[in-house]
């Protein structure tokens, strides 16, 4: 049998209200930034922004479990092996235009397949999707660490 509760409805409410708000001020900033760029050519504000405000979308639902871990007791503890495999490879995903094609000197990193360029570079959904998993990675990567009243630092 299911039991629904209704303990933390409030602020769950709330926080879903939050992540709707957030996202979309996020993308309507973003729609805005790109028609200024398409008028006047200045693209590095929209550049700037969008390279730091979709990570900010997945901080904000990972913080959802970060403060699930604040309540435990123990100390604190970056889970390295979860950034490495996660969000090393969301970052290079992320940011894949950046380092390959803004960059001269990390050109090596360039995958050499042409439908994949394309849709790194024409798909922008695509590396907002990564930018988030990049965001939710390093918020859930805090974690916290139970210790035993036995153990001796």
């Amino acid at each position: 049998m299911i039991k629904l509760t209704f303990k933390n409805f409030k602020w769950y409410v709330l926080y879903a209200l939050f992540l709707f708000s957030l996202i979309f001020v996020i993308i309507s900033v973003d729609y805005e930034l790109e028609q200024h760029a398409e008028s006047t050519f200045k693209i590095l504000p929209r550049m700037l922004f969008a390279f730091l405000a979709y990570p900010l979308i997945g901080i904000a639902v990972g913080c959802l479990g970060l403060f699930r871990e604040k309540q435990k007791s123990g100390r604190w503890k970056f889970n390295l092996g979860r950034f490495l495999s996660i969000g090393l490879p969301s970052f290079y995903f992320a940011y894949y235009p950046y380092l390959v094609y803004f960059s001269g000197p990390l050109k090596f990193l360039e995958i050499p397949n042409q439908h994949f360029n394309l849709l790194m570079v024409e798909g922008p959904a695509v590396i907002y999707i990564f930018q988030f998993i990049l965001g939710y990675s390093l918020v859930t990567g805090f974690q916290k660490e139970k210790t035993s009243m036995f153990s001796v630092d």
